[in-house]
C-alpha cells in the first residue's frame, strides 16, 4: 500500500503459500479476495520423481543428477512424476509456461486499454515461485541460461518488471526491482 499500487488484476499460483500471501497483500491494498484468480501456469517447475526428496543428496556433486545438469543445462527434466503426479519439468519448461501466462496478459491488457483509452499502465500482481519466475526473467532478458541458479529470490521477496509495447529496441521488458526484501525489515534485498 505504501507504494500506491492499484492492482487491475492479481494471479496467484495454486500452491497454498503462495495464495495466502496473495491474500495478504489483497487485504493490504483492499483489492477483493474473490477477484483473486489462480494460475497453475505459474507455479514452481515439477521436480518429478526427485521431489520431497533431500537436496544434498539429489543434488550431490558428481551424482546422476548433477552430471545430467551439467550436460543439459536449462533442458534437463527430472523423471517421473512428483507426489501430485506432475511431470518432472526443465527450467526451459517452466520459462515457456510462465511465457505462456505472460503473453496472455499482454493480450487481455491490450485489448483492455484500447477499450477504456487508458492512459496508466495495466498493474498485474503474480505471487509465484522462485525458479518460475527467474526462468521467466531469464527469458525476457536474454540471459545466460546459468541466471536461474546463479540468482535467488527470497520468499516473500518483489520482482518488478515493466513491459514498454513500443516496437524494437526501446520497446520490451525492462526489469525495475529484483528480490528487492525490504518490505520484511531485515535489510535483505536489492534494488
Amino acid at each position: 500500500r505504501s507504494e500506491g499500487l492499484r492492482p487491475d488484476r492479481v494471479v496467484c499460483s495454486p500452491a497454498l503459500r503462495a495464495r495466502a500471501t496473495a491474500e495478504i497483500a489483497c487485504r493490504a491494498l483492499g483489492f477483493p479476495l474473490e477477484r483473486l484468480e489462480d494460475d497453475a501456469r505459474v507455479v514452481e517447475f515439477s521436480q518429478g520423481k526427485l521431489e520431497g526428496q533431500p537436496r544434498a543428496e539429489v543434488y550431490r556433486e558428481g551424482g546422476p543428477v548433477m552430471r545430467a545438469i551439467k550436460r543439459e543445462a536449462m533442458f534437463f527434466r527430472p523423471p517421473g512424476v512428483s507426489p501430485d503426479g506432475v511431470r518432472g519439468e526443465s527450467q526451459f519448461d517452466a520459462e515457456q509456461r510462465f511465457a505462456e501466462f505472460v503473453d496472455e496478459i499482454l493480450e487481455q491488457a491490450s485489448t483492455q486499454a484500447e477499450r477504456r483509452d487508458q492512459k496508466r499502465p495495466i498493474t498485474v500482481l503474480v505471487f509465484t515461485h522462485g525458479v518460475a519466475m527467474r526462468s521467466f526473467i531469464r527469458e525476457v532478458l536474454g540471459a545466460d541460461t546459468k541466471f536461474v541458479v546463479r540468482s535467488e529470490t527470497e520468499n516473500t521477496s518483489i520482482t518488478e518488471l515493466l513491459y514498454d509495447p513500443r516496437p524494437g529496441d526501446l520497446g520490451g521488458w525492462r526489469l525495475v526491482r529484483f528480490n528487492d526484501a525490504s518490505h520484511l525489515g531485515r535489510g535483505a534485498g536489492s534494488a
